[in-house]
């Protein structure tokens, strides 16, 4: 069966994580539609979440990588990663308007996927700023 943007029931079923995601952080940062001023960087943002789980690699690691908390401790961060043979999928969030420290190993050589903030730089020990959100994946 075939719904609406020309996509099968199961491929909307797969971006189902990827629009979670994305109206995860778009109601973490206040956005409505009435707010936004510059569209084109919202859409933008949701073009980069669909290339992001259509990307064959992340949606392995997804589906089937195994799940591990990242510093379960800290409770204004949340962080884990997906794990399948030689590569990783890192994804971190700060849950909180202050801002928050994170470290990890093995972030500074990976490659960032997609990220709340533009500037994001993923590295060992960061600052994240107030609802700052990106995924690494990390092979190695």
């Amino acid at each position: 069966m075939w719904l609406h943007n020309g996509m099968s029931m199961e491929q909307q079923g797969n971006m189902e994580p990827a629009k979670c995601m994305a109206l995860t952080v778009r109601l973490m940062q206040g956005i409505n539609d009435s707010d936004v001023g510059d569209r084109g960087e919202v859409e933008d943002f949701y073009q980069e979440l669909g290339r992001f789980v259509q990307d064959p690699v992340i949606h392995r690691l997804l589906v089937c990588g195994r799940f591990e908390l990242v510093d379960a401790g800290d409770a204004d961060v949340f962080a884990y990663k997906r794990s399948m043979e030689n590569q990783q999928l890192l994804i971190v969030a700060n849950m909180n308007k202050d801002m928050a420290a994170f470290r990890s190993d093995g972030v500074t050589g990976g490659q960032r996927i997609v990220s709340v903030y533009p500037d994001t730089v993923p590295c060992e020990t960061m600052r994240l700023r107030p609802y700052e959100a990106f995924a690494v994946l990390i092979t190695g």
